[in-house]
């Protein structure tokens, strides 16, 4: 969890505390505590649900996260958080102290959960749509630094970001998500081999890329996506090309094939 993410979270948890001091002292209310963390939850909720359906009526965008990557964040999570009631459970039996009941343990799971499942993605369809935008603005109106054309096979090759994911990866051992799209300007479609070679700020060659087979339609584009070692599938606003542990100020590239 980024120090971003856990900033928010930590919003979120005191901001209810300040509202009850707040009118319960200044303006003499008698709503309980947990009042605030309701309207609070009923809020988010709303707010977040009109962004998803945003993003699902103009840009096609799943309401929820991979099916496969939801369950499996749910085992995760589930599995921790019976972890953490066990821990807890042995060591207030050693210290003769009161264990946290499994109401608050079901609140703790559901709260994580909505924010890792509901929240979270909805920062990264804005940050895709984003990407969107700037794609369109590169191939519309090409530089030398972000994208490469190859006018014989009517092909444009274009670096859309390079950053450190804010929302899931910490500062230490960050790595940097790569997008590469590619395009067909052509009339028949495409299918041939792309080689990249990725430059850093300094402008040393930092790594080499090949993409094998690579099949695009007329008058289309689509994502460079290099192919994973495991069985880990992302969802369409967090799939990214590929990861490095420099940031890809520009690149060359080499289109085969016809």
């Amino acid at each position: 969890m980024t120090f971003l993410t856990l900033f928010f979270l930590i919003l979120l948890i005191i901001l209810p505390l300040i509202a009850y001091v707040f009118f319960s002292v200044y303006k003499e209310k008698k709503l309980r505590l947990l009042s605030y963390y309701l309207m609070e939850a009923i809020t988010i909720l709303l707010l977040t649900t009109i962004g998803h359906m945003y993003y699902y009526y103009v840009y096609n965008l799943n309401v929820l996260p991979n099916t496969k990557n939801l369950n499996t964040m749910i085992f995760i999570l589930l599995g921790v958080t019976i972890i953490l009631y066990i821990f807890n459970s042995i060591s207030s039996r050693l210290k003769k102290t009161k264990k946290v009941s499994i109401q608050a343990v079901a609140v703790f799971f559901l709260i994580i959960l909505l924010f890792l499942t509901w929240i979270i993605p909805l920062g990264h369809k804005y940050l895709y749509v984003n990407r969107l935008d700037t794609k369109e603005e590169l191939f519309a109106n090409p530089n030398e630094k972000s994208v490469v054309t190859d006018e014989d096979k009517n092909m444009m090759v274009a670096l859309i970001d390079s950053s450190y994911d804010q929302l899931t990866r910490p500062r230490t051992g960050r790595t940097y998500d790569n997008y590469f799209h590619i395009r067909n300007n052509g009339s028949t479609p495409y299918n041939g081999n792309i080689y990249l070679t990725l430059f850093n700020e300094d402008n040393e060659t930092t790594d080499v890329k090949l993409f094998k087979d690579v099949t695009v339609g007329p008058n289309s584009e689509q994502l460079l996506i290099e192919t994973r070692k495991n069985s880990f599938q992302a969802s369409e606003w967090n799939e990214q090309s590929f990861t490095t542990k420099q940031k890809v100020e520009t690149f060359e590239a080499l289109i085969s094939g016809k």
